[in-house]
């Protein structure tokens, strides 16, 4: 396996690591099942992203991960823009108009990658690898649960997305407040 491979391999588990870890011990108020939802994906991620490397089956294993990983940019910047986006009470119009491009490119790759690549090339992909080891079985299940929990998110963001285009101010869909009133 190539040196770069084994560091993307090394990165990933640390993100989902700490990932877990923030879910479990450090992540702000959720909703429940919003938890629940988190803590099964760190832990499937996790189980995914070592078993690709174990059974040396990391061409399915940095697509899977980078058809994942290429939405986390869109969220985090979105939800780094949305929390600078007001000074001393006023929303700066720049950063409200960045936060809204990054917001609307979110659902366009969330599609693209987690929607038609991902059952298309990732676990299609997959599908085609010999059973070699009797991991694999384990890991063409949980890549299916993977798209279980991408069509509920997708779900979650139609909701959040019709409530932005209606007019309602939401925050993040994920806490457990997301019925913010606006004024």
């Amino acid at each position: 396996m190539p040196t770069l491979i084994k560091i993307y391999y090394f990165i990933q588990i640390s993100y989902y690591l700490e990932g877990l870890y923030t879910e479990l011990f450090a992540a702000p108020q959720k909703k429940l099942i919003t938890a629940i939802l988190m803590l099964v994906h760190h832990m499937v991620t996790i189980i995914l992203v070592l078993g690709s490397y174990m059974t040396r089956n990391q061409d399915c294993g940095v697509v899977i991960m980078f058809l994942h990983d290429i939405n986390d940019i869109f969220i985090d910047f979105s939800k780094l823009l949305y929390a600078v986006r007001e000074h001393n009470g006023k929303i700066r119009p720049h950063f409200k108009m960045a936060y809204t491009i990054g917001a609307f490119s979110l659902p366009v790759t969330w599609v693209i990658s987690r929607l038609y690549y991902f059952p298309l090339n990732g676990i299609y992909r997959a599908s085609l690898l010999p059973e070699s080891y009797t991991i694999l079985t384990l890991l063409h299940i949980l890549l299916q649960l993977i798209m279980v929990m991408n069509v509920i998110w997708s779900v979650w963001m139609c909701i959040f997305y019709y409530q932005v285009i209606n007019g309602k101010e939401v925050a993040d869909p994920m806490s457990a407040d997301t019925n913010k009133k606006s004024n």
